[in-house]
């Protein structure tokens, strides 16, 4: 895990170094750079997610909790991660207005995610108030 971590430190400052000097001449190709170091980025994380995934429905299975509430954290924190990415390539590419749009859909797509859980929750204080 800690190799995996070392790994995609040494590819990000890699990519910096060399998107640092492709600025000046290509500002594009600069920021294509940016986006496949992040793309590989994450796909070398993933092999460090997948201990924690087990951990978390582990929990959930302990606790009693319905699947369709775990199924709602994963998304949850896909969109996160989706909506942070495609966030920081915008703010990076000098786009802020972009990455506003971004930010905005992240959060309207979580507060969507968030209905069953908020349905579910409206349904057991209503039980417990009735």
């Amino acid at each position: 895990m800690v190799n995996t971590l070392f790994a995609v430190a040494a590819l990000c400052m890699t990519s910096v170094l060399l998107c640092k000097v492709l600025e000046r001449y290509a500002r594009e190709q600069a920021v294509m750079l940016t986006i496949g170091t992040a793309a590989g980025g994450l796909l070398l994380l993933l092999t460090m997610l997948e201990p924690l995934l087990t951990q978390i429905h582990q929990l959930f299975q302990v606790a009693g909790l319905p699947d369709t509430y775990i199924a709602v954290l994963w998304k949850a924190l896909g969109i996160c991660y989706v909506t942070q990415l495609a966030g920081d390539v915008c703010r990076d590419s000098r786009e802020e207005a972009l990455c506003s749009v971004v930010h905005m859909a992240g959060k309207i797509a979580l507060m969507v995610q968030a209905l069953p859980l908020i349905r579910g929750l409206m349904s057991m204080i209503s039980e417990v108030l009735g």
